[in-house]
């Protein structure tokens, strides 16, 4: 019993210790947030994936550490970096794919569906889209299905479907890659 209760008490001394060891970062935190909301008053800053946002008036872009020489063509300066950065792993990755949302079923009634897609059906939005699921076989246990959705098991009140945009979209097709497999079946429903 003495044995266990130590142990809990060095697994929660542990937890504690680097809880405590982030401590720094709130203050840190604090402080950024701060100053962005101090900056933003004027409207010189921005996220950097709004449309009227130049790279150079991004928030992160005043903010680039750890800035190395590199031999990679691509990035072996510094702007060439901060772009790179930029475009890859911050706002410009999310302004890049917002900018390729299309509609790909719409409706004029009330209730009527929805679906706008980004390229490669990576990011997907929706309102009323139906998916039937009575046909469903889950007797095995296999991971990550491409078959779970067959034809004429997903559909929507949308006025069109532009076939054309969903086909071209679904040139990347894969479990958690992409929403392709799901929608390629998409169907006006009545």
């Amino acid at each position: 019993m003495a044995s266990g209760l130590r142990q809990y008490y060095s697994a929660f001394s542990v937890l504690l210790n680097f809880v405590s060891s982030f401590a720094y970062l709130e203050n840190d935190l604090s402080a950024v947030l701060s100053n962005f909301v101090n900056m933003n008053k004027t409207k010189e800053r921005c996220w950097g994936f709004e449309a009227d946002c130049p790279l150079e008036n991004s928030y992160s872009r005043s903010h680039v550490k750890c800035l190395q020489r590199s031999r990679w063509p691509e990035a072996n300066t510094e702007p060439k970096q901060v772009e790179l950065f930029w475009k890859a792993g911050d706002f410009g990755s999310l302004k890049t794919r917002h900018s390729s949302i299309a509609t790909i079923c719409n409706s004029t009634a009330e209730n009527g569906s929805l679906l706008r897609c980004s390229d490669h059906l990576r990011f997907c939005s929706a309102k009323n889209i139906f998916f039937n699921f009575k046909g469903l076989n889950a007797k095995n246990s296999s991971r990550y299905r491409t078959d779970v959705i067959g034809k004429g098991e997903a559909g929507g009140n949308c006025d069109f479907i532009d076939k054309q945009l969903l086909q071209t979209r679904a040139d990347e097709r894969g479990y958690l890659r992409s929403w392709a497999d799901e929608l390629i079946p998409l169907r006006v429903l009545p």
